[in-house]
């Protein structure tokens, strides 16, 4: 019986030196998802005697981020000018994007909503962006903030955007909830 009561410690103990040796993962920089899985093994302790280990195994596989290139850089000839209108979809550096403003002035021809962000958002940044400046004269990358607040009029709700420069022409605002909103 000491036998069989020695080979169900042996079997448990290796059952949490494995499970502790797949818990272990090295950093790679992408996403790992945990999966759990439960086990459950019948051990004969002794003739009179079945005890049942479960063991929960947690594996992890790990996806590859494919984030659109949301901070990068796009040059000028890469930004869509002709063939879109209101209303009209576009990548925008592998980002889904909609024209929601065409050819307004202050040295931009397309505001743009990211797919997490409507037009009456982008319209209302649009609005806090130009405020006091000339359609005709100012250039919107001379006056840009830091950061615009605008409130959504879908949500109803007020946000912070932070705008940065990415090329000479595009300028992306990011913030509140998810929202992108991009013009040039």
């Amino acid at each position: 019986m000491q036998h069989h009561k020695n080979v169900a410690l042996v079997i448990g103990s290796i059952g949490l030196l494995t499970l502790s040796a797949c818990s272990s993962t090295e950093s790679t920089g992408a996403t790992e998802s945990p999966v759990a899985s439960q086990t459950t093994e019948t051990v004969v302790a002794s003739e009179t005697e079945t005890v049942q280990h479960t063991t929960e195994v947690v594996e992890t596989s790990t996806e590859a981020t494919t984030a659109a290139n949301v901070d990068e850089p796009v040059e000028n000839a890469d930004l869509p000018y002709s063939g879109i209108g209101v209303g009209s979809p576009f990548s925008l550096n592998g980002e889904d994007a909609t024209v929601c403003i065409y050819g307004d002035g202050y040295g931009t021809n397309v505001w743009a909503a990211g797919s997490n962000t409507s037009c009456e958002f982008v319209s209302a940044v649009h609005h806090e962006l130009v405020d006091d400046l000339n359609p005709t004269t100012d250039n919107i990358r001379d006056h840009l903030p830091a950061t615009v607040t605008a409130t959504s009029p879908t949500t109803g709700e007020t946000y912070d955007l932070t705008c940065s420069q990415r090329g000479d022409a595009l300028v992306s605002c990011r913030g509140g909830n998810n929202a992108s909103v991009h013009f040039y």
